[in-house]
């Protein structure tokens, strides 16, 4: 079967790019979405150990961890200096029985075998490997995103119950035994998907949807979102929605209980009744489900309840490897799924982890996790507080990137932003009236926060004057601090981040702002590899910098200025509209005041 037209998304070269410098191997799976005319390869796994002896083990761990909808398209691997076809056939030679064993892969037709070129990635070979003839047949493809896929998301509650006996064999038997029972009947044709806010259920037995729901054969995933109303009632020409095919699709998981499909799966007897008369442990689990699936936006509707049910299945599985991987004295953790987007990759990752875990003691998961998808180990974006933001899950108090949309016209320059999410911290939050002095304090706020959000702490964002306190703690002020309206400024700012936060700073001083314009060299390098906000401090005054745009060649230069000195309420337009978050000239700051730049580091943490 010919593979069509092929696509291959930039962050697998990208990521194997970066990854060749940390000598981590590079020989592992292609996934993405394989249809009969075109094969979107969208994400890679390595190997876990770099050798093919578990790439049985791998290959099913694969699916536990990437979106439904997706399937394993081929396998990288390095060739050395050429990728020709003797020597990529040679090099393929061995993977050919490992593949043979792996249940699924080897029904395939054919499978894609990306020979990676040294020099320059994106040069690299890809071969289509035919099973009935063993041959390689090479084929063109292009880099690049594809804009076509649909995001699909299910939530629901499934409950699981089993015996607590002393031997852990058993015990572990028979959580596999009720959870493959549960598996069982998401696979059958009791499981449904209600299409949230419409009157849309799609059955895994997709002959009942159409006239069910009015769907034609012909009717395209792209085309659910006609069907969703906020009232939940049906949608009619005259009101249809637009398609927002750049957001998720939410379902709803149903499992029917009564009639005929529900008792498909139980023995057709009389009822026998057993009774046993012993005293024995039991426990019960709500499992909180929460998958995703990809689509193409023009596949038929009919491929929606399979790719969700290969997403519920996977998770499952997840589900079961973490409740037997963390259970301790009879104790059973809550198996929770979390949905990861790291900025290296162009899809998501749906990560398990028991409820009530510290992170340090899931540091060795998230580790080999990142390994295993190339993303860099020296950065936390596998924990629970990574968990991607699906439009309506998060809620804040205080404005979220501020100074996403904001144009800036520097002829020639390049931006250098701050990476990652914040919160907009300024005068008179919370209940405190701090116009005046607490500049310094909010802006200090708002790098906290960044440090939050991306998932290095789980601290909450510390009031004025726990600030004070902290200062006083570490004998830097005294006590009169307390409670106070007296200023901090960046020296301060740096000494409650090392506290607090155990994250050093790097303080940049200018004599004069007029100065400031011959720092924007290290301005550009602190946001390209640390991406944390700047806390600037000069006379009685603090900014917060989250950005540069600077011409290189003739030095022109703006900043992007996040202003804690606003007082008003939390109106992004009059926020962006009044510049008190905007891009600012050099004649921003005071030519004759002095200024220090607190500059945090990131830790070296995962």
């Amino acid at each position: 079967m010919a593979c069509g037209k092929v696509s291959i998304s930039p962050s697998i070269f990208s990521n194997l790019a970066s990854s060749n410098s940390e000598n981590i191997p590079r020989t592992g799976f292609l996934f993405g979405i394989r249809r009969p005319n075109s094969c979107q390869i969208i994400g890679c796994k390595v190997f876990r150990d770099g050798s093919l002896k578990n790439m049985c083990h791998d290959y099913t761990a694969t699916f536990n961890i990437i979106p439904g909808g997706l399937d394993i398209c081929g396998v990288f691997f390095k060739t050395g200096e050429s990728a020709v076809k003797p020597i990529v056939a040679k090099k393929f030679e061995k993977f050919i029985p490992e593949i043979e064993k792996i249940k699924g892969l080897e029904d395939s037709a054919s499978i894609l075998v990306l020979a990676l070129e040294n020099r320059d990635l994106e040069k690299s070979t890809l071969y289509d490997y035919n099973f009935e003839s063993q041959d390689l047949t090479k084929v063109d493809y292009n880099v690049g995103e594809s804009n076509s896929l649909l995001k699909l998301r299910v939530r629901g509650t499934l409950s699981t119950g089993f015996e607590v006996p002393a031997e852990n064999d058993k015990l572990f038997s028979n959580i596999h035994a009720e959870i493959t029972a549960l598996k069982n009947s998401v696979e059958g044709e009791a499981c449904a998907y209600h299409l949230n806010n419409s009157r849309i259920i799609l059955h895994n037995n997709y002959a009942e949807n159409i006239p069910e729901n009015g769907l034609s054969a012909n009717t395209s995933c792209s085309q659910l979102t006609s069907h969703i109303n906020a009232s939940g009632d049906d949608v009619t020409q005259k009101k249809k929605q637009k398609s927002t095919t750049n957001d998720v699709i939410d379902f709803n998981l149903l499992l029917q209980m009564t009639g005929e499909v529900a008792l498909s799966s139980t023995v057709t007897c009389a009822p026998v009744i057993h009774h046993e008369h012993r005293q024995y442990k039991f426990s019960r689990i709500s499992l909180p489900i929460d998958a995703l699936a990809y689509v193409y936006q023009d596949d038929p509707v009919e491929v929606v309840p399979n790719a969700l049910t290969s997403a519920l299945t996977s998770q499952l599985l997840s589900m079961l490897c973490c409740i037997m991987n963390h259970s301790k004295n009879s104790a059973f953790p809550v198996p929770r799924p979390h949905h990861m987007l790291p900025p290296y990759l162009s899809h998501f990752l749906t990560v398990v982890y028991p409820d009530n875990v510290d992170d340090d003691s899931l540091e060795s998961e998230r580790r080999s996790l990142q390994h295993q998808f190339l993303l860099p180990l020296n950065k936390p974006l596998l924990r629970p507080r990574n968990a991607f933001k699906f439009s309506g899950d998060f809620v804040s108090d205080y404005l979220i990137n501020t100074h996403v949309g904001l144009k800036t016209s520097v002829p020639g320059g390049k931006q250098f932003v701050v990476q990652g999410d914040y919160e907009y911290h300024h005068y008179m939050q919370d209940r405190m009236d701090d116009n005046g002095w607490g500049c310094a304090y909010r802006s200090l706020q708002t790098l906290i926060s960044w440090f939050k959000l991306q998932g290095y702490t789980e601290k909450l964002i510390p009031t004025h004057k726990q600030i004070q306190q902290i200062l006083v703690d570490i004998g830097d002020k005294p006590l009169k601090l307390v409670g106070s309206k007296e200023w901090i400024g960046s020296m301060e700012v740096s000494y409650v981040l090392q506290n607090y936060l155990d994250v050093n700073s790097k303080i940049l001083f200018v004599s004069t702002g007029a100065e400031l314009a011959s720092k924007a060299r290290e301005l550009a390098e602190h946001f390209l590899t640390q991406g944390t906000p700047i806390m600037a401090g000069g006379g009685v005054l603090a900014q917060t910098i989250l950005g540069v745009d600077w011409n290189e060649d003739t030095g022109d230069l703006k900043y992007l200025i996040l202003d804690p000195h606003y007082t008003g309420g939390e109106d992004l337009k009059v926020i962006q509209d009044k510049g008190w978050c905007g891009w600012k000239g050099q004649e921003f700051w005071d030519q004759n005041t002095y200024y220090n730049l607190c500059m945090p580091q990131l830790p070296d943490v995962i």
